[in-house]
């Protein structure tokens, strides 16, 4: 039997391309994870702002709201009837804002939530507008669980 030496190729060949497109792999794939990490890290402080927010309501029997910045991060939590443009501040700070990610909604630059006594919750959304797509916030009614929508 008489193999064609030029058909094909060789072990050495293939194991050569798969080096090659392993280390392209190595160095673009903590780009890419890194991008999904500001979101991520965003919807997670975001959704623990309203919990906290529901959790200061329900403890302290009337309402509650929480009013998030969309330019700069900054956040105040707020305590009384006129909350969040009036009454007692219970808690402020910044949010980190991912440098990839536009961040919209709200009314005038600010996306507020608002939680009654038994900690029922009116929200305006928060946009998140990123390289991937659009995803939209609310706070559900019931909890301080944020409903999304990816598009």
């Amino acid at each position: 039997m008489h193999y064609r030496r030029g058909s094909g190729f060789t072990l050495v060949e293939l194991l050569v391309v798969l080096v090659i497109m392993a280390v392209v792999g190595a160095a673009a794939a903590p780009l890419w994870v890194r991008s999904a990490g500001g979101e991520r890290e965003l919807e997670a402080s975001y959704t623990a702002l309203q919990r906290r927010t529901r959790d200061a309501a329900l403890a302290r029997g009337e309402p509650v709201a929480l009013a998030l910045e969309t330019r700069s991060g900054r956040y105040r939590i707020v305590a009384g009837a006129m909350a969040p443009h009036g009454g007692l501040s219970l808690d402020s700070g910044i949010v980190a804002l991912p440098r990839d990610v536009a961040v919209a909604g709200g009314h005038e630059g600010w996306v507020t939530s608002r939680y009654d006594a038994l900690g029922r919750a009116r929200g305006e959304e928060l946009i998140l507008e990123t390289s991937r797509g659009v995803m939209r916030f609310r706070p559900t009614f019931w909890t301080a669980d944020l409903e999304m929508r990816h598009e």
